[in-house]
């Protein structure tokens, strides 16, 4: 666990004794585990999915002095502290990020694009700039209709031709949309 201030009440201190026991057990079990169990009469292997998890295990939690990777009570694996570390201590450093997934309970709160944490909001810096971008692209062309339109001489012929072009367009979106016989 990540204890931060000196004054944690009761039930942190709890679950930080509950998350150690965890920890002591799990590290129990991993020292007990090898790759051949004994039985009665005979000696069995144990199956490829086993020695893959420890490989997993030993893999993931070989990332960093600071902290070991076990189950969450929320499903998953989390990252949790070997002991307490002082404030700006760099616990891992990647040039890539590790994953790329966002979990399905998380997916409103963190961009898809950045992977910023966004307090509950599901557009960042990034949706908000493409949106501004549409945004500019239809006041755009709003004008350049608007140019068109005042320097047309005929104005009922342009908004006739206008009309015209866009029930083309519609008819075209339309016949894309229908299936082929």
């Amino acid at each position: 666990m990540w204890n931060q201030s000196p004054d944690n009440d009761i039930s942190s201190d709890l679950s930080t004794l509950v998350d150690d026991l965890t920890h002591l057990d799990l590290q129990k079990s991993s020292l007990c585990s090898t790759t051949t169990t004994i039985t009665s009469p005979t000696t069995s292997v144990a199956s490829s999915a086993e020695v893959e998890v420890d490989e997993a295990t030993t893999l993931l939690n070989s990332i960093s002095s600071y902290f070991f990777i076990k189950p969450t009570k929320y499903g998953g694996r989390g990252c949790f502290a070997n002991s307490d570390l002082a404030q700006g201590t760099i616990v891992h450093e990647c040039s890539m990020p590790l994953s790329s997934t966002i979990a399905r309970p998380f997916r409103k709160e963190v961009c898809g694009s950045c992977f910023k944490f966004l307090h509950g909001l599901n557009q960042c810096q990034y949706d908000l700039e493409r949106k501004k971008q549409q945004e500019e692209a239809e006041t755009e062309a709003e004008l350049k209709l608007e140019n068109e339109l005042k320097q047309a001489k005929n104005i009922e012929l342009f908004i006739s031709q206008k009309w015209q072009e866009a029930e083309i367009n519609c008819q075209l979106q339309l016949s894309k949309l229908k299936p082929k016989q």
